[in-house]
């Protein structure tokens, strides 16, 4: 397999929101006319650098004639695009397909590192936000592809949250005018109708302006849209708008900047991607959480099951977090998934993290998965925390109707 494309720079710059489009030296390239070929090309630099040719074919061409021939010709369209923008970065063998990512740079690969990159300025910021507003892959949907289209939609829904979290963290900037905070909480509540932190400040960036009226008015609005979803009302803060409206005008304080976490990614021993996390207070004592089936990086750090638990930890704490092999941010399609590679990868997640001694929490799945961890290297864990770990998993004791409706899931 020739992998030898390793360029200090990215060469080419590539727009996957909106219609897929190749830049080089600011010139876009003349795109592909098969939607079958760039959609191939959109799953390749989203869906993880190393895909097997099997699973491209069921993906994109399931039918019976001929796949691999079909895939061959698009791969050849592919590696003819690229290296016409100088990067020779397509290459695999016979069972699979490899696209180096250094060569590239994605734009959606660049905001998800960007929002929780605390250097980032607001423009910077604000222009993510208004391209997160473009259907990604636009140009490459395949409504006959029901995989490929599954994939799709769920790649868009991470797209739709990762633009909340961009509204989000504007809104809550201490040094934007009055109208930009009120544009952007507009924003992050247009996007989570029911997330009571985005009421709250929708409502404050009408008091911060002084229009007293209009946030008396929206605070009763969405009191009562609470109540109708039977959710909790939002307590509201700092102050009721009424009382702020007695007293002199002044801004509303701003509320406390939402905890933002680091993804990063690193190799496994046999090449599987796994992405990890850091969170919390850098200087803080460190807490590693062993993954568990399933998880997802930036949707737990946003569900309302996982959420609380994972901010609760990461108050006074460095929280690292991974995305188990087959699921989330890490590699989908992988060689293998088994107990023995789930320990290898926390080892290789921890040495990444750089962490040499530290406690160690097991949830699930992740309490034996700890364990073993543990009785490996007894001198690298302070303290290991079990909640709700078993003997034996559900393939050991469900019946085989249970275990072939269970794994139908995990496929879908």
């Amino acid at each position: 397999m020739n992998t030898d494309c390793h360029p200090s720079k990215p060469v080419l710059h590539v727009q996957t929101l909106g219609d897929l489009q190749i830049l080089a030296n600011g010139e876009s390239l003349p795109m592909l006319p098969s939607r079958k070929s760039r959609a191939l090309l959109g799953y390749l630099l989203l869906g993880g650098e190393v895909q097997r040719r099997e699973r491209l074919c069921e993906l994109l061409w399931d039918s019976p004639r001929d796949p691999r021939g079909a895939l061959r010709w698009s791969l050849s369209k592919l590696r003819t695009l690229l290296e016409q923008g100088g990067a020779d970065c397509l290459s695999g063998d016979r069972e699979r397909v490899v696209l180096d990512l250094s060569a590239l740079q994605v734009d959606l690969h660049r905001i998800r590192a960007q929002v929780g990159d605390p250097d980032a300025t607001p423009d910077a910021l604000a222009a993510s936000w208004t391209a997160c507003q473009r259907p990604l892959l636009q140009d490459c949907e395949l409504p006959e592809a029901r995989e490929f289209s599954a994939w799709l939609e769920r790649e868009r829904t991470q797209v739709q949250r990762l633009r909340t979290r961009l509204a989000r963290r504007l809104a809550l900037l201490s040094d934007h005018d009055t109208d930009e905070r009120q544009r952007w909480a507009d924003a992050w509540l247009a996007d989570t109708p029911y997330d009571a932190a985005a009421a709250v400040t929708v409502v404050n960036s009408r008091v911060a302006a002084g229009r007293m009226a209009e946030a008396q008015a929206l605070r009763a609005q969405l009191a009562q849209q609470f109540e109708e979803a039977g959710l909790p009302a939002p307590e509201w803060r700092p102050e009721p708008p009424a009382a702020a409206a007695a007293a002199p005008a002044t801004a509303a304080s701003p509320a406390p900047p939402a905890q933002s976490q680091q993804v990063r990614f690193v190799r496994a021993n046999d090449g599987v991607r796994l992405a990890w996390a850091s969170v919390g207070t850098p200087a803080g004592p460190p807490l590693v959480k062993a993954a568990n089936w399933l998880s997802h990086l930036e949707l737990d750090w946003e569900a309302p099951i996982w959420s609380p638990l994972f901010h609760a930890l990461a108050d006074r704490r460095q929280l690292i977090r991974y995305d188990e092999r087959g699921c989330g941010l890490s590699d989908w399609d992988v060689p293998e998934i088994s107990f023995e590679s789930f320990v290898t990868d926390l080892e290789t997640v921890v040495d990444a993290a750089g962490l040499e001694r530290f406690p160690l929490l097991g949830i699930s799945q992740g309490a034996s998965v700890s364990i073993e961890y543990a009785a490996r290297h007894p001198e690298r864990v302070s303290h290991l925390i079990l909640f709700g770990g078993y003997p034996a998993g559900w393939r050991h004791l469900a019946s085989p109707a249970e275990v072939r409706e269970r794994e139908a899931i995990m496929v879908l």
